[in-house]
């Protein structure tokens, strides 16, 4: 496989594990939703700003002419995506509806100490 097939296939599969990284983070945000938050930290969605800006700016980088991964690089990347998406499906699922964006306290909290 030639190199710049690889990289087309890393790419593939990068946008195909940020999908799939997307979802692991819906449904358990859709389960905590009706729950009434007690404490609240609103300062807490800075730092969601701050990955988003972050992710924007590494996405939207101009890398030079030829620049490019070499074959041993690629591969990692492609092992390292399925491990991370899987990661963030287990993770996740196991908080369950103690999982939000903002960090909160609800009336109902747990505290989950198992788990990734």
């Amino acid at each position: 496989m030639g190199t710049m097939t690889l990289q087309a296939a890393a790419v593939v599969e990068l946008v195909v594990g940020y999908a799939l990284f997307s979802l692991a983070l819906y449904k358990p945000a859709s389960l905590s939703r009706g729950q009434k938050k007690v404490v609240r930290a609103p300062a807490s969605r800075w730092g969601i700003v701050l990955q988003t800006v972050g992710f924007a700016f590494a996405w939207a980088y101009v890398r030079p002419d030829g620049f490019l991964k070499s074959a041993p690089e690629l591969v990692i990347a492609m092992i390292l995506v399925p491990a991370a998406v899987g990661l963030t499906w287990w993770a996740t699922r196991h908080l369950g509806k103690q999982w939000r964006y903002e960090a909160a306290l609800s009336e109902d909290h747990e505290l989950i100490r198992t788990g990734p």
